[in-house]
């Protein structure tokens, strides 16, 4: 019987000597997935432990690569279905000169950890998250979920569209990574070599099927709202919880795209299948789904 094996990371509190902006809707999305998760879809889950938190101070970047290695990566076995979800601040950095031949704007898409903006610290990279969902079993069914800016290609600033509110993104960061590129060594986490065991002429991110749902595109802002919630998560579980999760992958992008667009949202939601990954499978469904439903 497949099963449902989730990561769900939160940051609202950043160390406070990083100087990043804190949020106000991060936990609350994490938390509203959870209990979305478990209600629509305990037919694939037989214990809580199957769906992880990281909140807050615990989300740190090393955190979050052990927990999606030990619970996704040697947990999930083919037709088990897999979700990495993501609420908080998203930002950019240069590339490494090795990405540079296919990165056309030369940068990393990053998500920010608790302890990213340390002087030590380091975001984790759209190439990260590649390496990591490659090492999921390919006939698992892989979902990664991003309420966070500049996430459209990878991988949040706060605003009500009313009331006014905050963005989620993290402005790029000054320094020796912003300046040079970041060394294939910093890549993961110390002792994986993933990249620096490439032939320097040959290196590049791995591919695996997987989706992408993305709450705007690589140059907007993904916002919060006034009740403190990230606009795309709220929307997103929203037409999930109104569809009963029967909706495909590109049915929900529609919709959801649709819902924000009529409040008067102006980021524009993504879907990216890749690897043969098939849009109109339905959301945690391990087939087509045709719901019939025209915007």
């Amino acid at each position: 019987m497949p099963q449902l094996f989730a990561l769900l990371v939160g940051v609202n509190e950043y160390h406070p000597q990083s100087r990043v902006t804190n949020l106000r809707g991060c936990v609350n999305d994490v938390n509203a997935m959870r209990d979305f998760l478990l209600k629509q879809y305990k037919h694939l889950i037989t214990k809580p432990e199957q769906i992880v938190t990281i909140l807050n101070q615990n989300a740190t970047r090393e955190n979050v690569i052990k927990a999606f290695q030990v619970h996704l990566c040697q947990q999930a076995k083919p037709g088990d279905f897999v979700v990495f979800y993501y609420s908080g601040h998203g930002s950019r950095e240069k590339t490494s000169a090795e990405f540079l031949r296919y990165e056309s704007k030369g940068q990393n898409e990053t998500l920010v950890c608790h302890d990213s903006r340390l002087p030590t610290g380091q975001d984790l990279a759209d190439k990260e998250l590649a390496v990591l969902l490659s090492r999921v079993t390919d006939k698992a069914f892989k979902l990664v979920i991003l309420d966070s800016c500049h996430s459209g290609s990878a991988t949040r600033s706060v605003s009500d569209i009313a009331s006014g509110g905050v963005g989620r993104f993290e402005t790029p960061r000054f320094g020796d990574v912003a300046d040079s590129g970041r060394s294939l060594k910093d890549y993961l986490l110390p002792g994986d070599n993933y990249y620096t065991a490439q032939p320097k002429d040959k290196v590049m991110p791995p591919a695996s099927p997987h989706i992408l749902l993305s709450a705007c595109d690589r140059d907007q802002l993904a916002m919060e709202t006034s009740d403190q919630r990230g606009l795309f998560s709220k929307t997103l579980i929203q037409v999930l919880t109104d569809t009963n999760g029967r909706i495909s992958y590109n049915d929900l992008q529609q919709q959801v795209r649709a819902a924000i667009a009529s409040g008067g949202g102006k980021q524009t939601p993504k879907i990216e299948p890749f690897e043969g990954f098939a849009g109109n499978y339905g959301f945690l469904m391990g087939k087509a789904v045709d719901t019939h439903r025209h915007l």
